[in-house]
């Protein structure tokens, strides 16, 4: 094994226990239900493209990854996503990585998983909730081919505001995904990959005449 095949596990096994990157099966004993499980490191070689590229990261860190590897880690893991790429917005300290989260908002992250359909949260105001959902708007987004999300609040001001959160980091989405953004307006966003944002004041009709995969309420 080479120094570089060395340094590429080690980074990739380190990734897969800090950020606790689980998938989802079906249950050997059950097959009507799902069940989550640790990714392992051959679950990630057997989605290997054997096509490297170097990624730059929101710390200005690079690392050499292969394409397929990352894309199936970063659909697994909002986490290690949104951790390695994105960006929020803290008042008097300006756009920071998004590594600065507090502890539970990266808890939040940590323990999201595809089988839990719906997020209910009991909690105060002004406790980076909103800021938290747009990170993971964008990356389902970005991460996952014709997403169909919808972002419905109070009035069209608030919507607009955590989609505004979601257009921050637009420019944070590696070269090497080959996305391109199709259309960006004051209500919208959509991508190359057919996923679509979209914000909406709350009425009896919003999110109609569609088949939304996420939504912010």
């Amino acid at each position: 094994m080479t120094k570089q095949e060395e340094e590429f596990l080690k980074n990739l096994k380190h990734k897969l226990e800090f950020y606790g990157i689980k998938r989802a099966i079906t249950d050997p004993n059950n097959p009507r239900k799902r069940i989550m499980v640790p990714v392992t490191v051959k679950d990630c070689l057997q989605r290997a493209r054997n096509k490297f590229v170097v990624t730059t990261y929101n710390d200005g860190s690079t690392e050499l990854v292969d394409i397929g590897v990352e894309k199936f880690l970063y659909q697994c893991s909002p986490y290690l996503f949104i951790d390695k790429y994105c960006f929020i917005e803290l008042p008097g300290y300006g756009r920071m990585p998004a590594s600065s989260l507090y502890y539970y908002q990266k808890m939040i992250l940590k323990d999201y998983n595809e089988i839990t359909k719906k997020y209910v949260f009991t909690k105060t105001r002004q406790c980076g909730m909103s800021t938290l959902s747009s990170l993971l708007f964008f990356w389902k987004a970005v991460c996952f081919n014709g997403q169909e999300e919808r972002i419905i609040s109070k009035d069209g001001d608030s919507a607009q505001d955590v989609l505004k959160k979601i257009k921050d980091n637009l420019d944070c989405i590696p070269s090497w995904f080959g996305l391109e953004i199709v259309t960006n307006n004051v209500k919208s966003v959509s991508f190359s990959n057919k996923s679509v944002i979209k914000s909406l004041a709350r009425s009896p009709t919003a999110g109609r005449g569609g088949s939304p995969t996420f939504v912010l309420l």
